[in-house]
């Protein structure tokens, strides 16, 4: 299952607000539960770089459409994979579908790295 279509069908998150500066982070109840702690991931720091990113990169990030997924790359290859999406209403929720060193990206997947 590819995780844009994990994304889709996922019920419950966790959001945290105003990450972004068109919306905001949530993580899928999966990667919360489970690959968070099965990889010892420190969401400390994957919070960092979601602010980081926002902080340098905000016109790329409100550029990036709806639908397409994106990688956040700190300065030792760890990555973080994002979804954006549409919210009813008005604003984008940015849903966190994994996070990993050395995380594979797609030929046409934008990929933000972080300075």
């Amino acid at each position: 299952m590819r995780a844009s279509e994990f994304i889709i069908e996922a019920a419950e998150y966790k959001t945290i607000p105003k990450v972004f500066p068109d919306g905001d982070l949530k993580l899928t109840t999966h990667f919360d539960r489970d690959r968070r702690v099965e990889r010892n991931i420190d969401m400390e720091r994957v919070l960092d770089m979601c602010h980081r990113a926002a902080v340098q990169w905000p016109d790329k990030l409100r550029d990036i459409n709806p639908g397409s997924s994106f990688v956040i790359a700190d300065w030792d290859n760890f990555r973080v994979a994002i979804v954006k999406r549409e919210r009813l209403g008005n604003g984008f929720d940015y849903i966190l579908t994994t996070a990993r060193d050395d995380l594979r990206t797609g030929p046409d997947q934008v990929v933000i790295r972080l300075r």
